[in-house]
């Protein structure tokens, strides 16, 4: 391995690291490596034109552990996007303690194309299971995504996001984004679904989030228990109602 020593010289001076004046801390360039994942590192390719979706699954897959009924700590890591156009043709699975970023606001979007697919994203437990199935694995939740804009460009497609018997989720400067333009008819078609069918849910926070272009921004469906859902500066507009 090859030894990596911050220095932050660009800064004018040279920053000391470890615990003590000497000597300075120094990393295996492996390790240093490892500190970041980017859905690139997959072969995502961000340009608006591929399929990227096998590639960001498999980065959150592989990074969470998503196959087996516990997740350690250890694998976990922000799953960073580089600024760009992520098509994708399925529905993404999101397991618990997945974080998802974007280099700012708007920088990332995450397109859905396939006329097929219900939605962009939906949480899951461990093992990957969602409605019924949530009877195995870790319940869904202590998810985070931060700075992402979901879009659907398929009048087809009913959901942009579904938030499913979940606990303990922040979603922080996303959009969601429907593909209906000033609708006037309801046709059945939501940024975003939470429900309770399974599981209870609830600490669900929207921070400074957008909902645009569905007929209904947020329906809840409270059919099992579900508290504690906040808006906190958020913005709803081009939809037929709240």
């Amino acid at each position: 391995s090859f030894p990596y020593t911050f220095k932050g010289s660009d800064g004018g001076y040279d920053v000391q690291t470890d615990v003590a004046v000497t000597p300075p801390h120094s990393r295996p360039l492996q390790k240093k490596l490892d500190d970041t994942v980017n859905v690139k590192d997959f072969n995502a390719q961000g340009n608006g034109i591929t399929d990227d979706y096998a590639a960001i699954q498999r980065a959150i897959d592989q990074i969470y552990n998503r196959k087996t009924s516990t997740i350690p700590s250890a694998t976990r890591r922000v799953i960073e996007f580089a600024s760009g156009i992520y098509n994708i043709e399925n529905e993404l699975t999101i397991p618990p303690y997945c974080v998802l970023r974007a280099g700012g606001r708007g920088s990332v979007t995450i397109r859905q194309i396939s006329t097929a697919a219900t939605c962009i994203f939906r949480l899951s437990n461990s093992l990957g299971n969602y409605d019924a199935s949530l009877i195995n694995g870790v319940v869904p939740g202590q998810v985070e995504m931060q700075g992402i804009r979901f879009e659907i460009t398929s009048s087809t497609s009913r959901v942009v996001g579904i938030v499913e018997s979940a606990t303990n989720v922040l979603f922080d400067r996303c959009q969601f984004v429907g593909s209906r333009s000033f609708p006037t008819t309801d046709t059945n078609t939501h940024c975003l679904l939470i429900n309770s069918n399974y599981r209870e849910s609830g600490g669900i926070k929207f921070v400074n989030c957008d909902f645009s272009g569905m007929d209904t921004a947020v329906t809840i469906q409270d059919n099992y228990q579900l508290n504690g859902i906040i808006f906190d500066s958020c913005s709803f507009y081009n939809c037929l109602k709240g």
